[in-house]
């Protein structure tokens, strides 16, 4: 039956055209019928077309312009809507219930919500401010189709196009009493601009009529956005069985890190629970700006004495209030910012009286507890209370955070790796990772603890009642040592902090190897963590380099070598196990990548006519392989038109501005080093670019005005004063609508148009055998610099992951960019060099 009504349809408009003598050919009535049915979405079997036929016999019988308008709109020649409306079609029983059905099916409000609209339209209210209404909304789907029917704007349920057509429908239903005095209000005619009838619709919803009507307000608010085009991802994270906004993880109860070096006691505010990432591989932390909010422990835990009245100036005092921000801002910039002859880092010689004294405390039964505490503390870089929950095992198959005993009596640290990025099963490629990390315990500190248990194998490691009374004792007895030897720097504070302290100050390590070794959640490595791909081996040695560091330290100034070893290199087992993000891609797989990009780019290679359907193909392969290489090569994270301007490329330096993430002030807008490789083929993009405005000036005039505008860009920008230039950034950067130059041609329903590069049809565009995340290449250069010994500072300075006070763009930063691309350069075009990326030039030339 689905063919056979077709048939019967198109036979119909033939008879119709010989009886008037219209000499149109069937090859012509079929092409027209068929962009009339693709035009209204209609099914493959034609069922309720006749409803469509019988609203615009409605609006011809209200006014001709009305008719004429939507009819347009609808690309329906007047021919075919004549041989329906001035003749019946005969049909057989089966197809004529079909033909005039006036019910959709399941399935259809999700799959052809417009086609649903207009066959139900015997519902709507038929006075002639509904029927314009309808034809202006007819008018303006067409104009935002691209929009409703993008992937990345769409519900976890439905299409923006579903929810717009849908709630249209049951808006305009004849039922639906409580629209009907303020629909008169909204438009003149079917002519109305949207931005004009968004205005209205705006006002109404203020009414008190819909404060209690809450289905008919979140109908006009739908239409509101629809009018005004300006949908937003609807983004919500996935919390256990609960959906909840992004906005929550901020401000309910959240937890507080440490701010390590920071001389009072600072906390920074963290989402109190783990959220899911997003199917790209970007972590949720990744897409908020780390500027942290800070909170004085001291003040919040301390009581104040009911007697002590503070004065009332300084409590409404400006002045105080602005001091205090001062001075905790420039407390957390000197956290952020240590350096190694800061009082806060134990020197060699404090480190001498450490080691003397929980060496004699070893000894002792009466202090081996405190011993032990200090040695754990000093090692794993944790504070006295994460010290509390370590045990101690001797079964692999029942692993817990703390110490492994194996059969040869050998010490390993065993902590978990979570991470809150899950990738999808359908990720291919992807480098498989280790939940859990074994890391070898010091000879010393193993027998120490051996001895402590006193044959005990499992349970707390230190196993008493009253920890306040354990950390009161070890504290007075730190600050007698330190005071006896004029230095007052040794406390409870000093030794726990002293790993994150000296990586702040040396740069020596990335502070990850920590991080993954012992579990230390430092808020600085908090969405780096989730970037950071590491073998066991690289692990081990790393970390073997930050204690040889230290050991040459305290020779140079005690002239003697360490009294213990601190660190032993081995691994656990010969299997060189990975740890970190479950979303870096392997190198033979981003050699399969390149590979099938480049082939895309030479199968699509142009004729010596060069017809217009074959540029645009052209284009698109490109385009596609130029953003892949960008996001490898800079860092960029998973976002929306990555290349907004060229004015801020600068090939002669082999720098790029880019701002993939970032507030009103711009906090976290980079300059990046960019390969050779990377520099040549965007300025071949640029070049490309050039050629193919000449190309299809004449058919695309408008189009071709934009591609003046990105390569002329540099030009227009100079003359722009600071204001100016922040609001032309703020308007195109990660930009939905406004894209920049790296775009793509689609055919649509309404006809040729472009869209920017996104995270998700940069996934489309590959192969089911290449199917990894749009965030790949960000997780591949973070890894790939570490596993290059990149020192910590220039890694964060190419990835964005710096904090407070460490902004290589502000005025008080010492960074030199020249430096920075002179050490980073190298190593990236190794990199890229490695995997294969190569320079293409375009065919369009």
């Amino acid at each position: 039956m689905t063919g056979m009504l077709k048939i019967k349809l198109l036979e119909h408009i033939e008879l119709y055209c010989k009886k008037l003598n219209l000499e149109i050919s069937s090859e012509d009535i079929k092409s027209d019928f068929d962009d009339f049915t693709l035009r209204i979405s209609a099914p493959e079997d034609l069922c309720a077309l006749s409803q469509v036929f019988l609203l615009l016999k409605r609006m011809n019988d209200e006014s001709r312009n009305l008719w004429v308008f939507t009819k347009s709109e609808l690309c329906l020649p007047e021919y075919i809507y004549s041989a329906f409306n001035e003749y019946g079609v005969e049909l057989d029983t089966t197809l004529k219930e079909s033909f005039n059905r006036s019910t959709y099916k399941n399935g259809w409000c999700n799959e052809i919500p417009f086609y649903v609209l207009l066959i139900k339209s015997y519902e709507y209210k038929q006075d002639s401010k509904s029927l314009n209404l309808l034809a202006n909304f007819i008018c303006n789907y067409f104009k935002v189709i691209d929009t409703l029917t993008d992937p990345e704007l769409a519900t976890s349920s439905s299409t923006r196009e579903a929810e717009v057509c849908n709630k249209f429908r049951l808006l305009m239903r004849k039922s639906n009493i409580a629209f009907e005095p303020d629909k008169n209000n909204i438009l003149t005619d079917y002519l109305e601009p949207s931005s004009s009838i968004a205005s209205r619709l705006e006002s109404i919803t203020n009414k008190d009529i819909y404060t209690s009507n809450v289905s008919d307000r979140a109908y006009l608010n739908t239409l509101i956005h629809f009018y005004r085009n300006d949908w937003q991802p609807a983004r919500q994270y996935k919390h256990g069985s609960r959906q909840i906004d992004s906005i929550v993880k901020w401000y309910k109860k959240p937890n507080t890190l440490p701010i390590t070096g920071a001389i009072d006691d600072l906390s920074v505010l963290i989402p109190s629970r783990a959220f899911l990432s997003d199917t790209e591989g970007l972590n949720l932390d990744d897409s908020e700006v780390q500027m942290p909010f800070v909170i004085d422990n001291n003040e919040s835990n301390t009581a104040r004495d009911k007697t002590d009245h503070q004065s009332i100036e300084m409590v409404f005092s400006p002045a105080s209030k602005k001091k205090k921000q001062i001075d905790v801002t420039r407390n957390v910039h000197r956290a952020h910012n240590i350096a190694y002859q800061d009082t806060r880092l134990l020197k060699a010689s404090e480190l001498g009286l450490l080691f003397d004294t929980l060496t004699k405390y070893g000894r002792s039964d009466k202090n081996i507890e405190l011993a032990i505490l200090c040695w754990l503390m000093f090692l794993l870089g944790k504070t006295f209370n994460e010290i509390k929950s370590l045990q101690v095992f001797n079964k692999i198959d029942e692993k817990t955070r703390g110490l492994f005993l194996d059969e040869n009596a050998k010490g390993w640290w065993y902590f978990p790796i979570t991470q809150t990025a899950k990738p999808s099963i359908k990720k291919v490629g992807l480098i498989k990772t280790a939940n859990g990390v074994f890391t070898a315990c010091p000879t010393f500190l193993t027998d120490l603890i051996i001895k402590y248990l006193n044959g005990r194998k499992e349970g707390l490691i230190i196993n008493v009642d009253n920890f306040a009374a354990l950390e009161t004792s070890l504290a007075k007895k730190l600050k007698r040592i330190s005071d006896k030897s004029y230095s007052g720097r040794l406390s409870i504070s000093s030794i726990s902090n002293f790993i994150g302290n000296y990586i702040n100050a040396t740069g020596v390590i990335d502070p990850i190897y920590i991080d993954f070794s012992y579990d230390v959640k430092m808020y600085s490595t908090r969405v780096s963590r989730s970037y950071s791909n590491i073998d066991d081996v690289t692990r081990c040695e790393r970390i073997f380099e930050f204690w040889q560091e230290i050991e040459s330290d305290y020779y140079d100034y005690c002239k003697e070598k360490f009294p213990i070893k601190l660190f032993e290199l081995k691994c656990f087992d010969k299997q060189n196990r990975r740890f970190g993000s479950k979303f870096t891609p392997e190198d033979m797989t981003v050699k399969a990548l390149i590979a099938a990009l480049a082939l895309e780019v030479e199968n699509a290679k142009l004729n010596s006519f060069k017809q217009l359907d074959a540029i645009l193909k052209y284009h698109n392969a490109f385009t596609v392989y130029t953003a892949w290489m960008l996001m490898f090569g800079t860092g960029y994270r998973a976002v929306w038109n990555p290349l907004p301007t060229f004015s801020l490329y600068f090939p002669s330096l082999n720098l790029m501005g880019i701002s993939d993430k970032d507030d009103s002030d711009f906090t976290h807008s980079r300059l990046v080093c960019l390969p050779s490789i990377l520099n040549e083929q965007v300025t071949a993009y640029q070049e490309h670019l050039s050629c193919l405005r000449g190309l299809i000036r004449v058919l695309e005039p408008k189009l071709c005005q934009s591609i003046d505008g990105y390569l002329d860009v540099t030009f227009k920008t100079l003359g722009l004063d600071y204001k100016e230039s922040c609001q032309w950034f703020k308007l195109i950067r990660n930009s939905r609508i406004n894209h920049g130059p790296l775009f793509i041609f689609q055919r649509q329903r309404s006809g040729i148009v472009t869209r920017g590069i996104s995270p998700t049809e940069l996934v489309l565009r590959l192969h089911a055998e290449h199917d990894i995340p749009a965030n790949a290449g960000r997780h591949w250069l973070k890894s790939s610099l570490l596993y290059n010994k990149v020192n910590s500072e220039l890694v964060n300075f190419q990835m964005g992951h710096w904090q407070s006070g460490e902004v290589p763009l502000a005025d008080y930063s010492a960074l030199n960019y020249i430096d920075a691309v002179n050490e980073l350069l190298p190593i990236l075009d190794k990199l890229f060099k490695e995997v294969g990326w190569q320079t293409l030039k375009s065919d369009l030339i």
